[in-house]
């Protein structure tokens, strides 16, 4: 049977009120521990199986018990009875039971009533195979050998005073029924008779022998019901149990147990009405489908349908798209943005916010797609999906066309420099021919590279890295928001090129590290970039490492450094700087108070330029990292700085050339 199919039973179980008919039966239970003993002759039961007065009904109306259920213990307790399963001890007693039912009711003109005896039925014979506790009422009776936890003088006193209630509570089956330990959800009436065990034979006597033992109620009978009330017609509302009669028969002695009967009116389900069954069942049916519907996720996707078109995508341009998903369902969905399986372009995409989406039910969720390129290529179409957890999938279209110029390019691609002379500007493509007589190469002019990062620069302030090495440009440039560091290391820049930077440098308001170590700047682009210094209010760190630009160089940075405000760190390593230019620097650097790291290592400074730098220490407080390794100041300008450093803490760092 499927889930489904379960469900369905389990929800026309619970609405069976509205197609069952009950009917109320009289049900005679009882129990007998016969102790072994052999039937005694021209015996009857009567007292023991014939109750058919309702106390509670001042008529005293007849109840004649439609079904009767008996058990008995200890027919036959002998080896033999259990090695040759002999049932000579059995029939006997079921003769007694039939004789006695006989006996009870045509005394009272019942002839009309037919009783049948139904014995040793099993369980396990019965083809749904039912356990036990899967039937709507179960009566449970027999010697359950329970007994009184309490004294046996204490507990024969008050049978003698006929006060019994106080022993119920030291009756051993209730105290572990009421702690759920055994027989949950079963139920006993109150007891209203004397204890059932243990007798001497044929007598009211409590047990004299030996043992002595004390006197209990070890002969029980339990129900239990899994609803208390039905609704009989879905209209009348009956009890399921309702107890007529509970009591022992007190007058057969025969055994050390006195039997116990209960007479019970008992609503049983008699009748299914298949028309209106099949009527719930078929409701059933459509609710269920009704509720499985709505526990699929259905979303509505604006614009419709969802298409991304991205045309002529330039170099750090950085293209959205705005996409909402609304939840139209009768559940929550749960979503999220997967590339198809042929999707080449997925990583060149940023979610915001990042999925997995979870949406409530009339819920929206708004998520913007912007596009970043990672990649060479000149068109892009692509699928993306939308896909919604035990729902529809939407699929999102994404075409691109970029033009990005020279950039993204190895070194050994790039076109030629190109200028228009007619609109006065270069020409950003990696084509190298070109029919126009206004299109001409500048043989001399830095690498398109270099020009095309310079107008991007001037027009953008939200980019982040740029990362230039080793003659050759990142294949794929992964740049982010605001740009704050520029490295343009070993890339053979000409002072041309640094008249470029330096613009750039006086407009930009973002950068704050520049790396140009190991160029061709020379003195030329040394001006250029110190006059740029004058003006920009944001580069903390410049590296000029290996770019010859000489003491005219040094100048040029010392009239900048009477300026500027910003800069913080300056590298003029093996730039062949003498004593002259650490004179030009020293002088402008006595009044400048942002400056802490001038790094001058490898140039060739003398005793002259230490002494120099010995004057600036003692006065400025600023400078905290001097670097003078690889120059030939000797031990006079070893002496001059110690002195300085008397006056001034400065992290030194120099050598004596051999």
């Amino acid at each position: 049977m499927s889930n489904s199919s379960k469900r369905l039973e389990i929800r026309l179980k619970e609405r069976e009120d509205e197609y069952t008919c009950y009917k109320q039966f009289n049900v005679l239970v009882g129990t007998f521990n016969v102790n072994n003993r052999q039937v005694p002759p021209n015996i009857l039961l009567e007292e023991w199986l014939y109750q058919v007065t309702d106390n509670n009904n001042k008529s005293n109306q007849i109840c004649i018990p439609d079904i009767i259920a008996v058990g008995f213990q200890e027919i036959d307790i002998s080896g033999g009875g259990y090695r040759y399963d002999d049932k000579k001890k059995e029939d006997e007693w079921e003769q007694i039971v039939r004789k006695t039912i006989k006996s009870c009711y045509e005394k009272n003109n019942e002839e009309n009533v037919k009783f049948e005896l139904l014995n040793r039925v099993r369980l396990m014979e019965v083809v749904r195979k039912w356990k036990i506790s899967d039937h709507d009422i179960i009566f449970w009776c027999g010697d359950m050998n329970y007994r009184i936890s309490q004294p046996n003088e204490q507990v024969r006193q008050a049978i003698n005073e006929l006060s019994t209630v106080p022993l119920h509570e030291k009756d051993q089956l209730r105290c572990e029924m009421k702690l759920n330990n055994i027989f949950t959800n079963y139920y006993e009436p109150p007891i209203n008779f004397l204890p059932t065990y243990k007798f001497d034979i044929n007598t009211d006597n409590y047990d004299t022998s030996e043992k002595l033992r004390t006197p209990s109620w070890t002969d029980r009978i339990l129900y239990r019901s899994k609803r208390s009330k039905v609704l009989n017609d879905n209209q009348n509302e009956l009890e399921t149990i309702k107890t007529i009669h509970y009591s022992c028969a007190k007058n057969i002695k025969f055994s050390d147990h006195r039997p116990v009967s209960g007479l019970y009116l008992v609503v049983i389900k008699y009748e299914c009405d298949e028309k209106r069954s099949n009527r719930i069942r078929e409701e059933l049916i459509r609710e269920s489908d009704r509720i499985e519907n709505d526990s699929i996720p259905t979303i509505e996707v604006h614009p419709r349908p969802p298409q991304i078109i991205f045309n002529h995508i330039r170099y750090l341009d950085k293209p959205n798209y705005s996409l909402t998903i609304n939840n139209i369902g009768e559940c929550t969905c749960i979503c999220t943005i997967i590339p198809s399986s042929i999707s080449t372009s997925f990583q060149c995409l940023t979610f915001t916010p990042n999925p997995p989406y979870t949406i409530n039910i009339k819920q929206e969720q708004h998520v913007n797609i912007s596009f970043e390129a990672k990649t060479n290529i000149k068109q892009i179409s692509d699928i993306l999906i939308l896909h919604v957890e035990n729902g529809a999938d939407t699929f999102i279209t994404l075409d691109i066309t970029l033009d990005k110029g020279p950039f993204g390019l190895s070194l050994e691609e790039y076109s030629c420099t190109l200028y228009d002379n007619e609109n006065k500007k270069y020409i950003f493509t990696n084509d190298n021919r070109s029919n126009s007589e206004h299109i001409i190469e500048m043989i001399n002019d830095p690498p398109i590279i270099y020009i095309a990062l310079i107008d991007c620069l001037r027009e953008r302030n939200d980019i982040d890295l740029l990362y230039i090495f080793n003659n050759e440009i990142q294949d794929l440039l992964d740049l982010i928001p605001i740009l704050v560091s520029l490295n343009l290391d070993w890339n053979k820049i000409s002072g041309q090129g640094a008249r470029y930077i330096g613009e750039l440098l006086q407009e930009n308001t973002i950068l704050e590290t520049l790396s140009l170590n190991v160029n061709q700047i020379g003195e030329q682009g040394g001006q250029y970039l110190a006059q740029a210094l004058e003006h920009n209010n944001t580069l903390t760190t410049l590296s000029l490492d290996s770019n010859r630009i000489k003491d005219q160089g040094a100048k040029y940075f010392a009239e900048a450094l009477q300026k500027n405000k910003k800069l913080q760190k300056l590298n003029l390593q093996a730039n062949r700087i003498t004593d002259e230019g650490v004179q030009y620097l020293t002088d402008a650097l006595q009044n400048n108070s942002t400056l802490m790291y001038l790094y001058l290592h490898y140039n060739e400074i003398s005793k002259e330029g230490a002494k120099y730098l010995s004057q600036l220490l003692e006065k400025n407080g600023t400078l905290v990292e001097l670097n003078l390794c690889g120059n030939s100041i000797g031990d006079q300008g070893a002496k001059y700085l110690a002195q300085a450093l008397a006056k001034n803490e400065v992290k030194l760092n120099f050598y004596k050339s051999p």
